[in-house]
């Protein structure tokens, strides 16, 4: 797994989701950012976990 370090120090690693073609489809035409918006959900799932 290749690690990205960014100036302010945080490390990223790419992952991979499947998701439904139509979905990717309307997202993009949306102007939907896939990374954010994941990154998001994550956040919250944890902090959900978290409680």
């Amino acid at each position: 797994m290749s690690v990205i370090l960014t100036s302010d120090g945080r490390r990223l690693v790419q992952v991979a989701a499947h998701v439904d073609e139509d979905l990717k489809i309307k997202a993009k035409a949306a102007g939907i950012n896939f990374t954010q918006t994941f990154v998001d959900a994550l956040k919250t799932k944890l902090k959900e976990s978290d409680e």
